[in-house]
C-alpha cells in the first residue's frame, strides 16, 4: 500500500516538473518567440487598421472613368458618373438615320424651331452622322440671305462621305464637314453660337474631354443643346443605353460647369439646353 502511494506521488511530481520544463523550453526557443512576435504583430496591425477605418472617412474614388468586365452588351464596359457608355452606331446604320418615318416620329422640324436660331448663327452639329440635322439647319439659316453656317462634325469618314453626297444632291453650300476625334471635335476656338448633339452624346468614349473641348469652341454667349431619347419613358423602344434621363444629362454637364437653361419635350426626346461654363 505504501509503495503504491509512493509511486503515485512520484508520478505526480514527475509530470509536474516535465510540464514545467517543456513550457520553459518552448518559451526559450527563439523560433517560437519569433512566431509569437509575428502573430502578435499581425493582431496589432489588424486592430490598428480597424481603428483607422473607424476614425477616418471613407476614400472616394478619384478616377474619371470606371471599367467593368460584366456589363450591358450594348455598352463598352466603361462608366462615367454611374452611366455606362453605349457602343457607337457605325456607318452601316446610316439608312436608319435617314428613314422616312423619322419626321413624324421625332418631329425634327419642331426641335430645330425650339433652338431659336438667328440667320447668322454658326452651329456645330457634333456627331452629325449623315447630316440629317446639319443639312436641315443649314437650309433654314440660308433663308432670307442669312450668313449662318453649320460645322458638321463626325469621327467616321464614311459618314462624312454619305453626308457629302446628300449635301451635293440638295445643293446646300453652307455646311462645313469636320473630321473630329474621340476627345476633340476640332472646332475653332470661340467660333460657335450653338453646339448641338442629336442622339450622340451617350456614345462618346470620352464625354468629359469632349464637353471641355466643346466649351472652348463656344462664343461667350454660346449654348449647348442635347437631344436624347427619354430614359424615363419605357414605351420608347430604344435600347436603354441609347436613352438618357434629364437628371443624368444635367449631372454630367454640371460636372463640367455648364448651366442648365431649359428643357423642351418632343414626342420621343428631351431637348436640353445649357449655357457655356463661366471658366
Amino acid at each position: 500500500m505504501r509503495n503504491t502511494i509512493f509511486v503515485s506521488i512520484f508520478l505526480i511530481f514527475f509530470l509536474f516538473f516535465q510540464s514545467f520544463w517543456l513550457e520553459s523550453s518552448f518559451a526559450q526557443n527563439p523560433h517560437t518567440q519569433i512566431l509569437e512576435q509575428r502573430n502578435q504583430a499581425e493582431i496589432n496591425k489588424k486592430i490598428s487598421q480597424e481603428k483607422s477605418n473607424q476614425e477616418s472617412p471613407k476614400q472616394i474614388p478619384t478616377e474619371i472613368y470606371q471599367f467593368h468586365q460584366k456589363h450591358d452588351p450594348d455598352g463598352i464596359g466603361k462608366f462615367y458618373l454611374g452611366r455606362e457608355i453605349a457602343q457607337v452606331m457605325g456607318h452601316q446604320g446610316a439608312s436608319w438615320l435617314e428613314r422616312s418615318p423619322r419626321k413624324q416620329e421625332e418631329r425634327p422640324d419642331l426641335a430645330i424651331s425650339l433652338l431659336k436660331l438667328n440667320p447668322n448663327d454658326t452651329v456645330a452639329d457634333i456627331g452629325a452622322g449623315t447630316g440629317y440635322f446639319s443639312l436641315a439647319i443649314a437650309s433654314q439659316l440660308s433663308l432670307n440671305n442669312g450668313a449662318g453656317k453649320v460645322y458638321a462634325v463626325d469621327l467616321q469618314p464614311e459618314m462624312q462621305e454619305i453626308m457629302g453626297y446628300l449635301q451635293e444632291e440638295k445643293g446646300i453650300k453652307n455646311v462645313i464637314p469636320i473630321l473630329g476625334t474621340a476627345q476633340n471635335p476640332n472646332l475653332p476656338d470661340q467660333s460657335v453660337d450653338l453646339a448641338l448633339m442629336v442622339d450622340a452624346y451617350h456614345e462618346f468614349d470620352f464625354p468629359k474631354e469632349m464637353l471641355q473641348a466643346i466649351a472652348k469652341s463656344l462664343k461667350p454667349e454660346g449654348r449647348l443643346a442635347l437631344l436624347e431619347y427619354k430614359a424615363e419613358n419605357p414605351l420608347i423602344f430604344i435600347k436603354p443605353l441609347h436613352k438618357m434621363s434629364q437628371n443624368q444629362v444635367k449631372k454630367e454637364l454640371a460636372a463640367i460647369g455648364y448651366k442648365w437653361l431649359e428643357t423642351q419635350n418632343l414626342p420621343q426626346q428631351h431637348l436640353i439646353i445649357f449655357a457655356k461654363p463661366l471658366h
